[in-house]
């Protein structure tokens, strides 16, 4: 045995070989380090059951130096797919499998079943999983989903199977003294999957009958010729957890901790337990232990996420989904203009095409269609909600009921080419009808292909109280007290209620009672505690189901619902559609019912005085979102006259502008003067009479690598930030909550990098001598900047096509012209330079035509065009260039009717290019540094009129982990035959050789020939550096330094004598 176990440990070791993700185990230690993995592990996806959330355990695991970590939950497969994303960020190789519920006739109405452990070796045997996990709901529930021999023979096909825990039939007849039915049970699973992938399982939980079968196992196994292997029966992820789990099974069970009755595991020993605790658990049984790797190994599936999986429209005979599609647009457009203008037909176009490239034209005919068939049936329709209400094209096709162009919204807010995922409308019908919608999709898809979505309700933090206090057999009237304490809300947390002067926190000081419900509570919080259906949530696949995602039924009617849920199969590339159900669409209907005399809803007048004048009283009792006693008051105050006044007051009311709604109906009704700090606003704000409704910060997403609106976080899910963990190394954590705090005095803040900070007197800086609000700093502090700001994944990599597109937009920023409202151009009098460009265009781009014209200075302009006959058909640079907001219509108010795009000042860099890989985005700055940029033998340096330009720069170069300083100057220019001041910014870098190797190389002037002293920094070590140094030698003290030094007790200087650095 030890003979094998060793060729066991030397075939892992062979896999994992530092960075080589063929070998599978992705970056794992070597196994003398790890040399056991759990098999058998329940999450909270066995409701009620499992207390282990997956993002932890796949962590626990990374941090064990385990190479990879499984799934088995009850009958289900609904934490696969988060599974594998988490166990692969970890480094980690998930292992995905079930523990079915196994009955002899899986369509017998009577109880009994045993458990039986599956994995899957290969994607062959995860589809088979997915089969047998979706007919275990959909033909043998019976207060479980159960499958029987019939169809585990039918999907063994890349399955392991291992003969299951003491409720398994093996163990269980061996513990009823059946050891001839044990063997019979044992030989007839090998028969099944073969007996290369059947083992038999033996556990240790120090439960005395495990005692008494594990050598009667052992032996079986043997007997058999079948390999033994070791599992932990994993239902909570640390040993402290198993109070909390014991509380978890009362909930289940409706019982309390306080009857000695209770239902619980007869130990505290169903914990995720270390190599270590796991070989002295199985001291007798070292082959059993090894061989968890030698299944490990063999389990290798890969999971297609990302993909998009659209299903095609079933269209009428010999027709193309984009032609049919224009078809339909161009009859919507006659429809609904009385006369299509040349713009109209232009952003048609440019939506047409948009939609063609990214293969979204099946998307919109699938959409138009069951809206249609909405509305022939009399089944009341929304008018739009979301950025789909601004596209053309759902306008015309009458997918949407609110024109776009009239009220000015942007199609590239709802599909943006420089973001490929699948589009997202939300359709709103009435709830009466809703239901015949989705059953006409799923004929004419079919049933097998449609299938509403999951959702899983959680234990929030007054609820955690709530079960906490319930199964103490706390009085109602204590808890309920004791969970009001608890802010209401979706985001709040028991940890952030227990700090400073909150309620909460005084009471569990204070009181030992709302301590013991609190610390219960606190594990439990966040939990899944039951499943539903999605209220909206409908996908519909080009395949059957059961071929991608496992399937189950729930409620009354026993609707067909996937296991995976919303954020799952979207992962997966789905189609999801969301079929909202409104009352008030039932109430509109009514009405219009009522009234009778044809009344049509798309002609009611939105000018009519007599609403206005009621809605200015308040009167709008049951008023889609003017309800509120909050808004009605809000109604009184502004007294519109308008339908802007309307959208303006959706917009204001809300946590943060909402200290603007008085500032705004003064404006409003003329009782203050109207002023704008610069002229350039008039044309942004003039409609909200000059007050802004949206902030603009930042915030670097390390998913993705772009920059997203702070104000606009709330609508992702899956934003990482950038920060330093407790040992203050760069660390990357999701974005937890979400906190709008309203209008609050803002301090701007300016590094001698140049760079700028917005923040409130109680935003926590890191400096010399620890964390330090705004309100203590002084100038002349120093405070630590990240070494670089990067993506916590690879970025993306371009075709050739799509890498010359991005080599034009960098021209085209750094010398290019854009806001004429002849095409764009490019400047320079390098003749490199202008052959590059023209290359470039030329490889990124079908339809264009260059222009060279040499002008004065021996400066080359080189015109971009159209090369199609037509003043109103843009080119695919021209459209391009719309789509990443760099170009606009001449009608476009930013334009006031005299340019089409930025002037130099206002250029920025779109937010397309953070998300690129390394590499690409040094072939970028190559580029713009070619034009603008200067290297010398002692730094490089650009200058740029444009402080968003500047800005965006040095965040790209920090994306290569260069450093820049940002230098403002001024200087004077003509303008119109006087002499105006102007400032300018110059971006720096120094003493750095990543300059050197990472963008050089890809320059095509002489500047790539100019070597700096850039490639040796050994002489040359800033401020910052040392100061960096020194931090990260602070990870390397002793706790309790460390802690000292994260407090402000320790400062830069002790810390630089105790690490040997020099400050």
């Amino acid at each position: 045995m030890r003979k094998a176990s060793r060729n066991i440990d030397a075939r892992v070791r062979r896999l994992a070989r530092p960075g080589d993700r063929r070998g599978r185990f992705y970056n794992c230690p070597a196994v003398s380090e790890a040399p056991f993995v759990h098999l058998h592990v329940h999450s909270e996806y066995s409701i009620l059951d499992g207390a282990c959330r997956i993002p932890g355990l796949a962590a626990r695991a990374a941090e064990l130096e385990m190479p990879a970590v499984s799934l088995t939950d009850h009958g289900s497969l609904a934490g696969a797919v988060q599974l594998y994303q988490e166990a692969t960020k970890q480094g980690v190789k998930p292992l995905i499998g079930c523990e079915v519920y196994v009955a002899d006739d899986r369509k017998a109405q009577q109880k009994g079943y045993a458990h039986l452990t599956l994995l899957a070796e290969s994607n062959a045997g995860y589809s088979n999983l997915i089969k047998l996990a979706s007919a275990g709901y959909l033909e043998g529930y019976y207060y479980k989903p159960r499958v029987d021999w019939e169809l585990l023979s039918n999907h063994a096909d890349g399955l392991v199977a291992l003969s299951g825990c003491l409720s398994g039939r093996v163990a269980k007849a061996m513990e009823e003294n059946r050891p001839n039915d044990a063997a019979a049970d044992l030989d007839r699973l090998a028969q099944i999957f073969g007996r290369d992938s059947t083992y038999v399982e033996i556990q240790n939980a120090w439960l005395d009958i495990q005692q008494r079968i594990n050598p009667m196992l052992a032996e079986l196994a043997a007997t058999a010729k079948l390999p033994l292997v070791a599992t932990g029966d994993v239902h909570y992820l640390m040993h402290s957890d198993a109070r909390a789990h014991e509380a978890l099974l009362c909930i289940q069970s409706g019982d309390s901790l306080k009857n000695p009755d209770h239902w619980k595991f007869d130990t505290d020993q169903f914990y995720f337990k270390t190599p270590a605790e796991m070989a002295a658990d199985f001291a007798d049984y070292p082959e059993a232990v090894a061989r968890t790797l030698e299944i490990a190994e063999r389990c290798n599936v890969a999971l297609a996420l990302g993909e998009i999986l659209l299903p095609k429209f079933p269209l009428p005979d010999g027709r193309d989904a984009f032609d049919y599609l224009v078809e339909l647009t161009e009859k919507g457009l006659q429809k609904r203009y009385d006369h299509a203008t040349p713009e109209l037909q232009e952003r048609l176009r440019f939506e047409l095409k948009t939609i063609k490239e990214m293969g979204f034209s099946d998307y919109f005919l699938i959409v138009w269609d069951f809206v249609a068939f909405a509305k022939r049936n009399g089944i009341q329709v929304g008018p739009g909600r979301g950025s789909a209400a601004g596209s053309l094209v759902a306008y015309c096709l009458e997918i949407t009921d609110i024109d776009p162009i009239k009220y000015d919204l942007l199609f590239e807010r709802f599909l943006n080419p420089g973001r490929k995922s699948m589009p997202d409308m939300d359709i709103d019908f009435a709830v009466a009808g809703r239901d015949r919608v989705i059953n006409y999709v799923a004929e004419k898809y079919g049933r097998d292909r449609v299938a509403q979505i999951i959702t899983f309700g959680t234990m929030m933090a007054r609820a955690a109280v709530r079960d906490a206090g319930r199964v103490l057999e706390i009085p109602y009237g204590t808890v309920d007290r004791i969970a009001k304490l608890i802010p209401e809300g979706p985001k709040v947390y028991l940890d952030d209620c227990l700090k400073g002067g909150a309620e909460l926190k005084q009471a569990y000081d204070a009181e030992p009672l709302v301590k013991e419900i609190v610390d219960l509570a606190k594990p439990l919080e966040g939990l899944i505690r039951q499943d539903s259906i999605h209220a909206a949530g409908v996908v519909i696949s080009d395949r059957p189901l059961t071929d991608i995602v496992p399937l189950q039924q729930k409620g009354s009617d026993q609707e067909v619902v996937t296991q995976f849920g919303m954020w799952d199969v979207e992962a997966l590339g789905l189609l999801k559609m969301d079929f909202l159900g409104l009352r008030n669409l039932d109430v509109i209907d009514k009405a219009v019912g009522l009234i009778g005399n044809g009344l049509n809803l798309s002609r009611i007048p939105l000018d009519d005085k007599k609403t206005y004048e009621m809605l200015a009283r308040g009167e709008a009792a049951g008023v889609f979102q003017f309800e509120s006693s909050g808004m009605r008051e809000a109604l009184r105050q502004v007294k519109p006259t308008e339908f802007e006044d309307l959208i303006a007051l959706v917009a204001l009311y809300r946590p943060g502008p909402m200290g603007y709604i008085p500032v705004y109906a003064r404006r409003k009704n003329g009782q203050e003067p109207v002023s704008f700090i610069d002229p350039r606003l008039e044309a942004i704000t003039g409609v909200t009479h000059g007050t802004c409704l949206c902030g603009d910060t930042l915030v670097f997403d390390a998913a993705t690598g772009r920059r997203k609106r702070l104000d606009q976080l709330a609508e992702y899910d899956d934003v990482l930030v950038q920060g330093i963990d407790d040992e203050l190394n760069t660390a990357y954590a999701p974005i937890r909550a979400w906190v709008d705090n309203g209008l609050r005095p803002v301090y701007r803040l300016r590094l001698r990098n140049g760079s700028t900070i917005t923040a409130t007197a109680d935003h926590r800086f890191l400096t010399e001598v620890g964390w330090r609000e705004l309100r203590e700093l002084d100038s002349g502090d120093f405070l630590a900047t990240p070494a670089y700001v990067r993506p916590a994944y690879e970025g993306r990599y371009l075709e050739e096509r799509e890498r010359a597109r991005v080599k034009v937009l960098a021209y085209l920023l750094a010398e290019g012209g854009l806001s004429s409202t002849a095409p764009p151009a490019f400047h320079s009098s390098n003749a490199t330079l202008s052959d590059d460009f023209e290359r470039a265009c030329r490889d990124g781009f079908d339809d264009l035509k260059l222009h060279r014209r040499v002008q004065v200075r021996g400066v080359n302009r080189i015109t971009v065009s159209t090369g199609r006959i037509g003043p109103r058909a843009p080119s695919q640079l021209e459209a391009w260039l719309r789509a990443l907001g760099l170009r606009w219509k001449l009608s476009d108010p930013r334009g006031a009717g005299k340019r089409k795009g930025p002037r130099s000042g206002e250029k920025w860099i779109p937010e397309c290019v953070f998300e690129l890989a390394d590499e690409e985005i040094a072939r970028f700055l190559a580029a713009y540094w070619d034009c603008d940029g200067h290297v010398d033998e002692r730094c490089a340096w650009l200058k740029t009129i444009s402080a968003r330009t500047a800005v965006d720069l040095q965040t790209l170069l920090l994306r290569l982990g260069i450093r820049a300083t940002i230098h403002k100057s001024t200087y004077v220019a003509a303008e119109r035959g006087r002499k105006v001041t102007r400032e300018a910014y110059q971006v720096t870098t120094r003493g750095t050789r990543r300059f050197v190797e990472k963008i050089q190389p890809w320059m095509v002037t002489e500047k790539a020939l100019v070597r700096t002293s850039a490639t040796d920094t050994s002489r040359h070590v800033s401020r910052q550096q040392a100061l960096d140094e020194i931090l990260a030698a602070s990870s390397r003290l002793k706790p309790r330094e460390g802690q000292r030094m994260r407090a402000g007790t320790l400062s830069v200087r002790a810390l630089a004598a105790q690490t040997g650095i020099d400050r």
